[in-house]
């Protein structure tokens, strides 16, 4: 009867997602380097300053000629980067390198390998109009849209932004997020333990999937089984983040008390409790501009809950989608239980193999997976598809 009331009160897993997308926020803006702007989304639509390319040039080391027939008379040599005047007559060429400007009058660019020189006198075997010349503007013309507003920055968009000269762009800006760690038996890995103590990992293990999505204002704190203690600290957290996230004393335990700690402070309970394992005792609220999220404190099921929630919630202010995929099972399983079950797995060949070690408090399979598969109770075939979640 007590397991059937729990189920009651528990919501499921889209559920708890679609509150969370449902969540009304102002985005805000910032300017960012954009060598340092990978991972951002572009906050606002971004057009080309200038032509790409920005004149006529050689596609390729060889010959700039004018005209269309075997011979040629040379009659100078342009290097990448050199300001040139130049106009070719009929029946001249020029030797010319990859990137340089071709000057005017230029037929075609010969390959090098395509061309016998002798003194000043170049044979070539045949010359197609046009060939190996990168035209101005035949990639990207002045004016049009470069990048759209809501693109996410990567590598190759740096260098797009870097050929316009564009050094500095407006980026959504991350929001500014804090964890507070909660436990009398935690101690810092940086001293020695007792019978009875346990290295604190949560705490630095959340900061750094934080930082993994590109959330550079992050504040740590560590905070004892204590009410009073509790209640002070989300208080002053409330008022210095966008996102607090609390590790541990979220469930129903004699010590848990962050979920009175949080109603002393005002905080709106959105949800509490998911249908899933691991990670049910799973608490999310909010007060005025502050959202909080109360996370078990197993590792494993901390950060499960990290990589389904909170990454739903940092997207959304980020300016992103969060995306999930169907793929295969490579292999058969029995999900076990009468809850659904997010367990790490193995992608590979875009097939999901579910690892071993599926404990709320072992972070090992996390190492060696790379994605969050979600299975309902029950017998699963090889082949059967099933939702994943990268992480």
């Amino acid at each position: 009867m007590c397991d059937y009331l729990l189920l009651l009160v528990m919501i499921e897993i889209n559920e708890a997602l679609s509150l969370i997308n449902g969540q009304a926020w102002a985005h805000r803006s910032v300017r960012v380097k954009t060598v340092q702007s990978v991972g951002h989304v572009i906050f606002e639509p971004i057009y080309a300053q200038l032509d790409l390319p920005s004149f006529d040039n050689s596609a390729m080391d060889g010959y700039a000629v004018f005209g269309d027939g075997t011979k040629f008379k040379l009659v100078g040599e342009i290097a990448a980067g050199q300001i040139i005047y130049d106009r070719l007559k009929a029946g001249e060429a020029m030797r010319i390198f990859t990137g340089a400007r071709v000057p005017e009058g230029t037929s075609a660019v010969v390959k090098q390998e395509l061309a016998i020189l002798n003194g000043d006198q170049l044979t070539v075997s045949s010359v197609s109009k046009g060939d190996h010349i990168r035209r101005q503007a035949e990639e990207v013309r002045q004016g049009q849209l470069l990048l759209e507003a809501g693109h996410c920055i990567s590598p190759a968009s740096v260098g797009l932004l870097l050929s316009q000269g564009i050094v500095s762009v407006n980026v959504h800006a991350s929001p500014k997020v804090s964890v507070l760690v909660t436990g009398d038996e935690l101690v810092d890995p940086e001293n020695a333990l007792v019978k009875g103590q346990i290295f604190e990992s949560n705490g630095g293990m959340l900061v750094a999937a934080l930082m993994e999505q590109n959330v550079t204002e992050v504040s740590l704190l560590r905070v004892k089984d204590d009410l009073d203690q509790i209640k002070n600290q989300i208080d002053i957290l409330l008022g210095e983040s966008d996102i607090l996230l609390i590790s541990g004393g979220v469930s129903v335990g004699a010590y848990d008390y962050v979920k009175e700690g949080l109603e002393a402070n005002g905080v709106n309970e959105i949800f509490y409790r998911v249908l899933q394992k691991p990670g049910k005792p799973l608490y999310f609220g909010r007060k005025e501009n502050a959202f909080v999220f109360g996370l078990p404190g197993n590792p494993c099921a901390a950060l499960t809950c990290f990589n389904i929630y909170v990454k739903a919630l940092l997207a959304k202010l980020q300016g992103k989608s969060m995306l999930c995929a169907e793929i295969p099972l490579a292999e058969a399983h029995t999900a076990k239980g009468t809850k659904p079950v997010l367990l790490r797995a193995k992608i590979t060949d875009g097939k999901a193999t579910v690892l071993k070690n599926q404990s709320s408090s072992m972070l090992t399979t996390y190492v060696g997976g790379n994605g969050l598969i979600l299975l309902q109770p029950g017998e699963y075939q090889a082949g059967t598809q099933v939702t994943v979640w990268y992480s």
